[in-house]
């Protein structure tokens, strides 16, 4: 592989980050681009051996568990974990508010 190539895939791996977490999240996060780019690689190699679930936190445990022995993936850890443990929506704080203006 070339050095254009690879540094351009780095780059590529940083910009997928930046687009999952968006940009502070990757500083705060201290993402490692080299290894976010092998464990990519990795993730693209092994997708097709990958089970077929509805639920994401479980396709992520499949990866995880087969990639063990080859690459921890600390990374994608990482990422999966902040993403996953964000909430989705504001409707339990919004709940509170709501229940305080009533009371």
């Amino acid at each position: 592989m070339t050095a254009n190539k690879v540094s351009h895939g780095r780059t590529k791996a940083s910009s997928i980050a930046e687009n999952v977490l968006g940009p502070a999240s990757q500083d705060m996060l201290d993402l490692d681009s080299d290894k976010l780019y092998d464990e990519v690689g990795l993730l693209v190699e092994m997708q097709p051996q990958l089970v077929e679930e509805n639920r994401v936190d479980l396709r992520w445990v499949d990866f995880f568990m087969k990639s063990k022995d080859r690459n921890p993936c600390t990374e994608f850890k990482k990422m999966v974990t902040f993403v996953l443990s964000s909430p989705v929506s504001t409707a339990s704080c919004e709940r509170v508010f709501s229940m305080r203006e009533q009371a």
